[in-house]
Formats: structure tokens, C-alpha cells, sequence
């Protein structure tokens, strides 16, 4: 069961990277790297997932439940990356990277949060320092900001 998905999973990831680098093609020669920098370095990905789900040995057959367990963090972090698009205009940077960093760590199980709460905010204030001070990058303001 888990090789199926495995198997699937590569054969989308590589079919995805392909999409990408063809419709970058279409773009200018400079605006066209980076794009076509990151379908080339997940295709690798890709086919390096392909041929471990050939070449490795099968396992026991995995149940649904195994695979839903498996499953849950990754989906979990999808979900609040998505949730971080989505707030980022209306929050700001700062508070929605900070939302961003604790949610993804105690997601993957980190439990201290005092830490965890010092760490995000210093990275974020940093983060926000660097881009939208020093290389002038405009940057999501929450929304109440230009009131």
C-alpha cells in the first residue's frame, strides 16, 4: 500500500516539476532560474523517491490507519502554510511568522513553548531586519497599520 503511494507520489512530484519547468520556459532568461532551479532539484527529488520505492524491499502490508499516522504531520504543516497565505496581508509579517514558526514546531512535536515563543519572535524581528530594512523588500503591514 505504502509503495503504491510512494510510487504515485513520485511520478506526480516529477509530472509537477515538469509543469514547472516548461511554463517557465515561457518566461525571460533571468526571471526563468529560479523557477526552472527548483523544477530541476525536485525532479531529483523525485526520481530519487521513484527508485527507492523500486529498489527497496517490500515491507509488511501497511493498513490505512498507518498510513493516515504517517501522513498527519505533513498534512498538518500544508495546511498551516496555507493558513499563513492566507493571514499573512491581514496579520503582518511579524505576527503571522511568529504564528507560523510555533505552529510548524509543535506540529513536529516540540514542547516547550517558552523557548519556542523567544526563538520565533527573534527569528522573525531578525527576518524582518534584514528585508525590510536593510534590502528594502516591502513587506505584508497588517492591515490596521495604514489606519
Amino acid at each position: 500500500m505504502l509503495r503504491k503511494v510512494d510510487f504515485s507520489l513520485s511520478l506526480l512530484c516529477l509530472a509537477v516539476s515538469a509543469a514547472v519547468w516548461i511554463v517557465a520556459s515561457g518566461y525571460d532568461p533571468m526571471p526563468a532560474q529560479f523557477p526552472k532551479q527548483l523544477a530541476l532539484v525536485f525532479a531529483i527529488l523525485s526520481v530519487s523517491l521513484l527508485l527507492a520505492t523500486i529498489l527497496r524491499p517490500s515491507p509488511g502490508q501497511t493498513t490505512w490507519g498507518e498510513l493516515v499516522k504517517s501522513l498527519r504531520a505533513p498534512i498538518v504543516l500544508v495546511a498551516g502554510m496555507g493558513l499563513y497565505a492566507v493571514v499573512l496581508s491581514r496579520v503582518g509579517f511579524l505576527a503571522s511568522s511568529v504564528l507560523l514558526m510555533v505552529f510548524v514546531c509543535r506540529a513536529l512535536g516540540y514542547t516547550r513553548m517558552a523557548n519556542l515563543a523567544v526563538v520565533a519572535a527573534v527569528t522573525s524581528i531578525l527576518l524582518y531586519a534584514v528585508f525590510a530594512l536593510i534590502l528594502n523588500v516591502p513587506l505584508p503591514e497588517p492591515f490596521l497599520a495604514g489606519d
